[in-house]
């Protein structure tokens, strides 16, 4: 009875919206994607490569976001959406990697695409964060 009621704490405790101040260790589980192929000049659906990346959450509405490709962290505009979700874009380019946590899980896009000068041209990827 009592691994019963720490296992329903644990998990209870899991899915609390993160508060600030807070470090996330964030990795994906699945996701997939498309990139323009110069040669035949059309779409081509790419494998995933699944990428770990932390968050530091700063304030209800700035989170500091390094993923390995950046090479620092980003500053990142959330605000709270219905139903608890938390919609996050990067302040320098709102529209390129936006993200929405939701308790443990999010969803991340990446919109570089090369007809608008980016590689790889789009993406999606969902995934969980765990609090340090």
């Amino acid at each position: 009875m009592a691994r019963t009621a720490a296992l329903i704490l644990a998990l209870s405790l899991a899915a609390l919206p993160v508060r600030a101040e807070q470090l996330l260790s964030c990795a994906d589980i699945d996701g997939s994607g498309f990139t323009w192929d110069k040669e035949s000049k059309s779409l081509k659906r790419v494998g995933f490569i699944p990428m770990s990346f932390t968050v530091k959450v700063v304030s209800k509405t700035e989170r500091l976001i390094d993923l390995p490709t950046w090479g620092r962290s980003n500053l990142y505009i959330c605000q709270e959406l219905p139903r608890g979700i938390i919609g996050c874009t990067w302040k320098d380019a709102p529209a390129v990697y936006p993200f929405l946590f939701n308790g443990d899980r999010y969803e991340r896009v990446g919109n570089a695409s090369q007809h608008v000068g980016g590689d790889p041209d789009l993406s999606v990827a969902y995934g969980r964060c765990l609090k340090f």
